[in-house]
Order: C-alpha cells, then sequence, then structure tokens
C-alpha cells in the first residue's frame, strides 16, 4: 500500500499539468513580498525624488500616514449555530482552524446545507477572498480557492476600499514579518490570543498617492491572480488523486492506467 501511494504522490507531483504546483505559488509570492518591500518598504523607484520625515520614517514627498482602515475594511465572519451543522451539504464554513499561514485548509470544517438569513452577504465567500485569524494563531493570511466556503466568527475577511484592485497590496501588507508581529503585539488574552479588528484597522501605515498605488495594482494583479490560479490547479489535482487513490487500492485501476495529461 505504501508503494502504491508513493508511487501516485510522485506521479501526482510531477506531473506536467501540476508540477510542484506549490513551490510555484511559493515563487510567486517572492516575487510580490520582493515587488512590495521595493516599492512601499525601500521605496527604490522612487530615489530620485525628495523624502520628508515622519513617525514612521523617510518617506517620498507627497506620500502620507494613514492608518489601515484607509486602504481595507476587516469584516468579521458570521456566528453561525451548531445545531445548524450537518453530516453534509453545499456549503463548509471557514474557522480559525482552516486559516493557515498562506494557504487555505478546509480538512474537517463543518458543513451547512443552508445560507442563514440573517448572514452578512460578504460572509458568502468568493475565489480571491482575502481571510485573517483573529484567535489563537493570530495574524494569518490566506486566499480563498475554491467556491462554496461560508465565513465563521473569529475569521475576518479582508476587503480593499477600492474593491479588487488593491488585493495584492492588502495580502502582502499582512504577510510582512514586522506587521504579522505589530499584529501579536496588540493581540489580547490569557488562555488564548484574540485580536481586535477595530486596533487593527487603527494601525499607522505609510500610503502611497494613488496613482503609484494603482501603477502597483496593475502590475500585482497579475501576480495575485497567478496565486489564485496555482491554488485552484493545486486543488483540482488533489482532488483527482484522492479520486483515484481507493480505485488503484481495489485494482479498478493500474498505475500504468493512470495518465495526467
Amino acid at each position: 500500500m505504501k508503494s502504491l501511494l508513493a508511487e501516485l504522490n510522485m506521479r501526482y507531483f510531477n506531473s506536467a499539468n501540476g508540477y510542484i504546483n506549490q513551490q510555484i505559488n511559493d515563487n510567486l509570492e517572492e516575487q510580490a513580498k520582493a515587488l512590495f518591500k521595493s516599492w512601499f518598504v525601500d521605496f527604490e523607484p522612487f530615489k530620485g525624488g525628495k523624502f520628508v520625515d515622519s513617525k514612521l520614517g523617510p518617506i517620498p514627498e507627497g506620500w502620507s500616514i494613514g492608518k489601515v482602515n484607509d486602504v481595507v475594511q476587516i469584516l468579521s465572519g458570521f456566528a453561525f449555530k451548531s445545531e445548524t451543522f450537518v453530516q453534509s451539504g453545499p456549503y463548509r464554513l471557514i474557522t480559525i482552524k482552516g486559516v493557515q499561514d498562506g494557504y487555505l485548509d478546509i480538512s474537517g470544517a463543518s458543513y451547512i446545507s443552508k445560507v442563514p438569513l440573517k448572514m452578512p452577504a460578504y460572509c458568502n465567500l468568493e475565489i480571491g477572498d482575502i481571510l485573517l485569524s483573529l484567535t489563537g494563531n493570530v495574524g494569518r493570511v490566506c486566499i480563498v480557492d475554491r467556491p462554496n466556503l461560508l465565513l465563521n466568527q473569529r475569521v475576518a475577511k479582508l476587503q480593499p476600499r477600492r474593491d479588487k484592485q488593491d488585493l495584492l497590496f492588502v495580502y502582502i501588507l499582512f504577510r510582512q514579518d514586522t506587521f504579522k508581529n505589530h499584529l501579536l503585539q496588540i493581540a489580547r488574552g490569557t488562555a488564548q490570543l484574540n485580536l481586535s479588528p477595530v486596533e487593527t484597522r487603527e494601525i499607522s501605515i505609510i500610503l502611497p498617492p494613488a496613482n503609484v498605488l494603482l501603477e502597483f495594482s496593475k502590475i500585482g494583479q497579475y501576480l495575485f491572480d497567478k496565486i489564485a490560479l496555482s491554488n485552484q490547479e493545486t486543488l483540482r489535482l488533489s482532488a483527482l488523486r484522492d479520486t483515484l487513490l481507493p480505485k488503484l487500492m481495489s485494482g479498478e485501476l493500474s498505475v500504468e492506467e493512470v495518465s495526467f495529461d
């Protein structure tokens, strides 16, 4: 059994359609982080201009110090009732356990058969939405990579003020180690940490002019879309592997018959 599973995993991870998607995703995210750091931390494209002092250090003239709330809404999830959970259904609930560093994990996620009438519309998640954990391992951020997911309490959706234009800016802002450390510092709790959306909105950040943010968004949207597509491809191939494995184990299929083309 182990050798058969190893063979399937080897073919899965080396297939032409899914060649080490996680490594591809990691590379894309590193490119996005490097771009963000170049523009908004080191100010490399703007070093030929004048800089002025601010409470966060020297910044290019025309830039300002604002708050997280200026660029993103932090929308908290809905308190679903446990008695509405079912064994299987069309929707699954995303809790803090599902929000990992850079990826979404729905293993063990509860099912629900219908959307509660009082649930805010934004809690019906879309592919490409950005999620933030507010309890326990606070500050983790990931991208939604599949449909029919609902946002549970203690998880927040990060919604850019300018709709989808600034998705990458928001995602990488919250993925920075320095920013995550700040979130840990303001989190409170004894048994477990809790992050306040209100306090998070008030964190000071460097704000570029609208035209600079727009130019970054034009470049960044391409990288963000590539990350989202890679996530979906990984998901598709994982589902394919999980479908094939029982058939291989039962002898209904042989490894030689499996094609990933």
